[in-house]
């Protein structure tokens, strides 16, 4: 990788099993969860009798000089010097978008090897912070339970399993596992806070492994009902879940490596190299942002969880930007995104003629919580919108047809709320709505327009009778839309009453991946010029209020480009926001365009938007 990350991703299994380093070098600052509290991981190497300190900062000990660091799809891997030794460290979290037993499953890897003939004494230590609320919460009590390899146990001496949900929270329940495999473990207790260890001597030919493990019990509270995540829903623990892992380590690494090449390949066939490092640094922010359980039905559901916003779990305006990435490697995750929606909103407990913005908040999912769900609050174009696109592509790119007939009756209700109401949205929120709602929004008619477009699709392939009455009503809209939004220089407003305004037009994207035949080449080199002709430092404003943007949405409209130069040259303002930005973070998708500075939102499951392109390059092929 080229890009120099914002933050780079360590340990990364879900939204509570999530550390960092905000740092361009790992001794540099003590690691972070993804919310920036710290969860410290001290990561110290003895040589020749004098002890170097390579991750984290500890005070009485020298600093390993750190030579390189690469980022892939799966691992991070650092290079360190102590003298005339070096050794690297090698981060993996496998979660793997094809093989979702293996990505629930709570365990990641720290490997440490060397091509030096001298020992070295490696020691990897655990703060309390990894399973309490902050330092110093509650007592925690550290174990020593029987495993195969020398295993050891933290957790907090106070068990309230899911007795909270929130946004900027850390796990307060559960229990820490540290393995060193062929070497030691134990514990210490440093300023008032206690630590647990592995260690291990490296040097030629003798390589180490650790791994960190976090068993949650249960994960998720879904409508009264407590499940288990997928790895142990059949009654599989912890212990047996890291034995296995150490044991398909070296498996694992083959097909982590695997990956993390074709995905760098595929990516710079479709965009160049800078698309490539875009999608290997945002790779693990996607997964961890989602938790996969089963329910008693057997049903896998793939939760998110909306980091840095308001901590809404299955929210539809998040699954909506993060669609591509699962659309292209495994639509079951898009089918377990979805589940919670439709068992929500086809049960008595959702009054309404249009989609739910959430389910609850995270991980307690007992209906949606967003504004207490109040008529005024709700988004009924966007997410009806959201819901047609999403389980439109599942049909026309991944041809399942079985999952939206069962639910077609819904969407039935949906595309008629927007026939109603979807050319010319009234004053209502939308997913955008940083600088205040507004009435007449011409994206949001887009997005309207292209849903019934895209499920005018599905009806025909259905044989549904409807499929003429949809097709027809987005045609006679688009026409409609393309006179009403356009701005005296070509360019087309934010909303319809608001002349010389703008906005990007992402939603546009889906005519040009599914083929709606709605808007069309013109009009899409006449955006694309228009946002190239606004662009600043770090990209083009969201709309003409504000200079601040949204990385998503950026990507959608690179993608409306008609070659890969001109996508490349699109996307390079992004590239070097996340290779420049000032705030060292989990990648940031809503930053300011001028000072690259990020306005709020950091490690968001959104940023499988970026996942547009390969989408569009490879649809064919899926």
């Amino acid at each position: 990788m080229i890009m120099r990350m914002p933050a780079y991703p360590l340990v990364t299994i879900d939204p509570y099993f999530s550390i960092w380093s905000p740092a361009d070098n790992l001794n540099d600052k003590q690691t972070v969860q993804w919310t920036g509290m710290q969860t410290r991981l001290i990561g110290t190497a003895v040589v020749g009798g004098e002890e170097f300190v390579f991750m984290g900062v500890k005070k009485d000990a020298k600093k390993a000089e750190q030579l390189t660091v690469n980022c892939t799809a799966l691992s991070t891997e650092y290079l360190f010097s102590c003298g005339k030794s070096k050794f690297s460290v090698k981060f993996t979290s496998p979660v793997l978008v094809d093989d979702i037993m293996t990505a629930s499953r709570p365990v990641s890897y720290i490997y440490v090897e060397t091509d030096s003939d001298e020992p070295i004494r490696i020691k990897i230590a655990v703060s309390e912070q990894i399973c309490l609320e902050g330092a110093g919460q509650h007592p925690v009590n550290i174990e020593l339970p029987q495993a195969k390899y020398p295993t050891i146990k933290m957790g907090s001496s106070i068990q309230d399993v899911l007795g909270k949900s929130g946004d900027v929270i850390h796990i307060d329940y559960g229990y820490f596992y540290l393995t060193a495999v062929n070497g030691s473990v134990g514990s210490f207790v440093s300023n008032d806070m206690s630590y647990v260890f592995g260690e291990a001597t490296i040097k030629k030919s003798n390589d180490k492994l650790f791994c960190l493990a976090y068993d949650d019990i249960y994960s998720v509270i879904y409508f009264g009902e407590r499940l288990k995540s997928l790895w142990n829903f059949d009654g599989t623990d912890i212990i047996t879940a890291i034995t296995n892992a150490v044991n398909e380590y070296n498996d694992l690494m083959v097909r982590c490596d695997a990956f993390d090449k074709k995905l760098y390949k595929d990516a710079t066939r479709c965009g160049g190299e800078i698309y490539a490092d875009l999608l290997s640094g945002a790779y693990r922010q996607v997964m961890a942002g989602h938790k996969p359980v089963k329910t008693s039905k057997g049903e896998i559901l793939f939760i998110s969880k909306e980091c840095s916003s308001n901590g809404c779990a299955a929210t539809v305006d998040i699954t909506y930007p993060s669609a591509p990435i699962f659309l292209l490697y495994n639509p079951e995750l898009i089918r377990g995104m979805l589940r919670p929606v439709f068992d929500y909103a086809e049960s008595d407990a959702w009054k309404y003629d249009f989609a739910p913005h959430d389910e609850g908040t995270y991980p307690i999912l007992n209906g949606q919580t967003y504004h207490k769900c109040k008529r005024e609050y709700q988004m009924p174009v966007e997410e009806c919108g959201n819901m047609l696109l999403i389980c439109s592509s599942l049909v026309l790119l991944n041809h399942d047809t079985d999952f939206v007939l069962s639910h077609k009756a819904t969407l039935d209700i949906w595309a008629n709320y927007l026939v109603k109401c979807g050319y010319d949205p009234e004053n209502q929120l939308c997913t955008d709505d940083f600088a205040g709602h507004l009435s007449h929004n011409c994206n949001l008619s887009l997005k309207a327009i292209c849903a019934l477009g895209a499920y005018a699709k599905v009806c025909k392939f259905l044989n549904d009778n409807s499929a003429k009455e949809y097709e027809e009503t987005a045609k006679d809209m688009a026409s409609k839309w393309i006179k009403a939004a356009k701005n005296s220089d070509g360019s087309t407003r934010l909303a319809f009453d608001k002349e010389n305004t703008f906005s990007l037009k992402y939603n546009m994207v889906w005519d040009k991946l599914l083929e709606l035949g709605l808007f069309g080449d013109k009009i899409f080199k006449a955006e694309c010029e228009t946002y190239k002709k606004l662009s600043k430092r770090y990209g083009t404003p969201l709309d003409s209020r504000e200079s601040y943007t949204k990385s998503d949405w950026l990507m959608w409209c690179a993608v409306l480009n008609d070659s890969t130069e001109s996508f490349t040259d699109a996307i390079k303002p992004l590239w070097d926001f996340y290779n420049e930005t000032p705030d060292r973070v989990p990648m940031s998708d809503w930053y300011d365009t001028e000072s690259g500075k990020m306005c709020m939102f950091k490690h968001r499951t959104v940023q499988g938007a970026l996942w547009m392109k390969m989408l569009n390059c490879f649809k064919e092929q899926i």
